[in-house]
């Protein structure tokens, strides 16, 4: 798995786990302050009617039958409070007093439990202490709901008379609609915390994307490097991404300078080292002193000697512009049908001397981007090597046809081809087949600029051998809108 898949799974762990945490702890944090808000107007409200009917109960100023009534009355009464998502349609609040001993002397909700002792009840005996006395105990007969049972909370004071607690009157209050509140509650925030968790985990990817891909083109960049491709290094931006981009650029710049260099050095000492040699055993031998009918012999090869190391020489510094390249340059609008022409005529003295025929077969819109002079060189070396391989009064066919993005530049002759065994290596610096007139072998540079200046157009270089032809197929890429 992948160094930023890995870092945002464990993004996505850890932001589920933070909001399952915080779900929790605000469900739990908001009971507690639903039950606050229960039982805070409880406390005033016992004290005002201690205040007001629990000293004139207890002095026997009101009768306790029509105190009953009055709460009978309330308790039937009919209406409708739309509380935000609450209605309310019924009073559900309880009330019972109790004298200075814990006894019973009034009920709101039932007359019969007058006389009954409540002074071990949280909310009686610590009033009685002159303590704050509250307490909550499940609804008789209440239906239990999940993990949760219906509970009425207490809230007592103290009923005073000439400062001494004669009594407690105790408020009751339901909870079930707490329970309702805070089920509303909790469902809006599931729907707030999916939204939140999907929309962390969307900011999340993008960011993750955003991220990851300057490494996706790094690694890509890394890879095409490593298999030798030439590419521009990426913008990544101005970070550490970028820097290690640059890095990467830097150092494939300078071990291509230091593999080039050995290589450069080590093909072209092998190269000059035959010619050389031939030219050295020609000149030792004409200081020497040789027979008049062989001075001309070697003298022409000293000459044809030398010609060869101009042309290593020429073909090598050739190769070492581009080899070095990453990029076009010199970028312009080349139509093929006028170049392709002008590349024949420079041939057509050596063409006439080897008794051969050159045809063009071109399409019309052969128009490509590219640089001129790399194109000219490429095709000529193409057709070079064409002449050198074809027998006499043979014809040699060049055609040029636009695929889909790509113009095929084709030269076709009938010569030989190229046996299996040359067939990987053709393209290779320094290796070259003997011509078959002169037995000799050329710089074996020229197909090897051709693959350079092809892969610099972001095309190809093919050689096959169909149907007694031999066929090289330059491919290049349109650079220009035609």
């Amino acid at each position: 798995m992948k160094i930023r898949s890995r870092i945002f799974i464990v993004f996505i762990v850890i932001i589920s786990i933070g909001m399952f945490t915080f779900t929790r702890w605000l469900s739990a944090d908001l009971k507690s302050r639903y039950n606050e808000a229960v039982e805070e107007p409880l406390v005033d409200v016992a004290n005002l009617l201690a205040e007001i009917i629990g000293s004139q109960l207890l002095s026997e100023k009101i009768n306790p039958q029509q105190l009953k009534g009055l709460f009978d009355r309330s308790y039937q009464r009919q209406f409708s409070a739309q509380i935000f998502e609450l209605e309310k349609i019924n009073v559900d609040m309880q009330l019972y007093i109790t004298d200075s001993q814990g006894i019973v002397v009034f009920d709101s909700l039932d007359i019969t439990k007058i006389g009954e002792d409540y002074s071990q009840w949280n909310d009686v005996a610590r009033t009685l202490k002159g303590e704050y006395g509250a307490r909550s105990s499940p609804i008789p007969n209440s239906l239990k709901k999940g993990d949760e049972v219906d509970v009425i909370a207490f809230v007592a004071a103290p009923i005073l008379v000439d400062d001494e607690i004669v009594g407690v009157l105790s408020i009751g209050k339901p909870k079930y609609n707490v329970r309702r509140f805070l089920s509303q509650a909790r469902n809006n925030q599931i729907i707030a915390a999916v939204i939140v968790g999907l929309s962390t985990l969307i900011l999340g990817f993008v960011v993750y994307r955003w991220v990851s891909r300057p490494l996706d083109k790094l690694a890509s960049f890394a890879n095409q490097v490593s298999q030798g491709e030439r590419v521009d290094a990426p913008d990544l931006g101005d970070n550490e991404i970028g820097d290690v981009g640059k890095a990467v650029q830097s150092m494939r710049e300078a071990l291509e300078g230091k593999e080039y260099s050995e290589r450069y050095v080590q093909s072209l000492t092998h190269e000059l080292k035959s010619p050389l040699s031939a030219i050295r055993g020609a000149a030792e031998l004409l200081h020497e002193g040789v027979p008049a009918d062989q001075h001309s012999r070697f003298i022409q090869n000293i000459q044809t000697e030398t010609q060869r190391l101009e042309d290593i020489v020429e073909r090598m510094l050739q190769l070492a512009s581009l080899e070095k390249r990453v990029s076009l340059e010199n970028v312009e609008t080349i139509n093929l049908r006028l170049l392709l022409p002008e590349i024949v005529e420079d041939f057509h003295v050596e063409s006439v001397k080897n008794n051969l025929s050159i045809k063009l077969a071109l399409d019309e819109n052969l128009k490509i981007g590219g640089e001129q002079f790399l194109i000219r060189h490429a095709v000529a070396n193409l057709l070079q090597n064409a002449i050198d391989f074809s027998p006499a009064e043979s014809e040699i066919v060049i055609s040029a046809q636009r695929k889909d993005g790509i113009i095929e530049i084709i030269v076709s002759d009938q010569g030989p081809g190229f046996p299996d065994y040359a067939k990987d290596r053709i393209f290779e610096r320094f290796y070259s087949l003997p011509r078959p007139d002169t037995d000799q072998k050329s710089t074996g540079l020229g197909l090897n600029f051709v693959k350079e200046v092809a892969e610099l157009h972001g095309g190809s270089i093919q050689v096959a051998r169909e149907e007694e032809r031999t066929r090289a197929i330059f491919k290049l890429a349109v650079l220009v809108q035609v």
